[in-house]
């Protein structure tokens, strides 16, 4: 290789890592290479639910509506401290491909809905969130806690406390160096990295040509979607939800565990009456896999949802059980390559969560 061509290899390297290194700190910059804009008001940055971005093979790329304004960024979407209704949850809230639950909640019930995200299931303490949100105990106050499946060991593995919640940051307190480093590097760093890496007008192409190759030669396929179906209707399924660790379809709970979740569950449900006299209904979301793993085998279902529910039944809990009706639903429920549920999911939850308020 000449001399001339290999300068023009290592200055054009060094650009390009430049960009990418200014990219992911500047949504401008970054939105000015991608193919697709990152709006952070209609979807997460990394697009998390949707799978056909873990593997960008063509079977999977799914004609999912528009992307609309999040109901948590809208007019609409109250101050906690005047709303009738809190609601706690995951990012099944708060897809922005259709009208979300809490907003179709507060329209259906012409009340006020407030809707609080947690971002990861280790921070889904309810009154962490009240403590941010300065709210005092108020009997007119009804909250809803939902959560996916998956997610219901890990979250109730352990009681929830009004008095155990992350000590928050305090950037006066930070040396000049801390705030720096926190600038130049981020947490999120490499997950934007990869982002920038997939869906940049510089490497997309490649990125995809070179995951379809491998898909259609070889049945290669990302690990994070290891069970799909392509006839028909595409279908993915995301691997968290399918293995044999608490959470998935195939791991075998004891009594001792279907009890300890629905003991947790009770407590926080006392503890947000005792300590800020409200009531909560508990909403279960089915995991997709438990819905549709028909779709690719006819594998038993550990009975996870009915035990849980049975449970909560006996410790008088609310709880809003969507496992039989969306199991005998005659519509589809979820999109085929996202982990969330669509319009005709979020039509039973509704009904089944009205009915359930309304019985308070």
């Amino acid at each position: 290789m000449n001399e001339k061509l290999l300068k023009i290899l290592i200055y054009s390297a060094g650009v390009f890592c430049l960009l990418a290194f200014v990219a992911i700190r500047s949504l401008p910059v970054l939105n000015s290479v991608l193919v697709e804009k990152m709006i952070p008001e209609h979807w997460e940055f990394t697009k998390y639910g949707e799978l056909y971005y873990f593997n960008y093979i063509s079977q999977f790329k799914e004609d999912l509506p528009s992307p609309i304004r999040k109901y948590r960024f809208s007019e609409k979407h109250p101050d906690p401290s005047k709303a009738d209704i809190l609601m706690f949850g995951d990012s099944f809230l708060d897809i922005s491909r259709q009208v979300t639950l809490p907003e179709r909640l507060a329209d259906s019930l012409n009340a006020k809905v407030f809707f609080h995200r947690f971002l990861a299931p280790q921070l889904a303490n309810p009154f962490c969130a009240m403590a941010e949100y300065n709210l005092k105990p108020d009997s007119t106050k009804i909250v809803v806690y939902q959560t996916v499946e998956r997610n219901i060991p890990m979250k109730f593995e352990e009681p929830y406390h009004d008095s155990i919640c992350p000590e928050t940051e305090n950037p006066s307190g930070e040396s000049a160096v801390d705030r720096v480093a926190s600038e130049v590097f981020p947490d999120n760093t490499e997950e934007m990295y990869r982002q920038f890496l997939k869906r940049s007008i510089f490497t997309t192409g490649l990125f995809a040509t070179n995951a379809q190759v491998k898909f259609d030669l070889f049945g290669y396929i990302s690990s994070l979607t290891p069970v799909y179906k392509t006839s028909n209707r595409p279908w993915l399924f995301f691997h968290k939800q399918m293995g044999d660790e608490p959470g998935s379809f195939y791991y075998n709970y004891t009594e001792v565990e279907i009890e300890r979740y629905c003991d947790n569950i009770a407590f926080l449900a006392d503890e947000l009456k005792e300590k800020m006299n409200m009531e909560m209904v508990f909403l279960p979301v089915p995991n997709k896999y438990t819905i549709y793993h028909t779709v690719v085998n006819n594998d038993p279902y550990n009975d996870f949802l009915p035990r849980l529910y049975a449970g909560l039944k006996k410790r008088n809990v609310p709880c809003v059980e969507l496992y039989d009706d969306f199991l005998n639903a005659q519509d589809t429920l979820y999109y085929g390559t996202d982990t969330h549920w669509n319009k005709n999911g979020v039509d039973i939850a509704l009904h089944n969560l009205v009915e359930t308020i309304n019985k308070l």
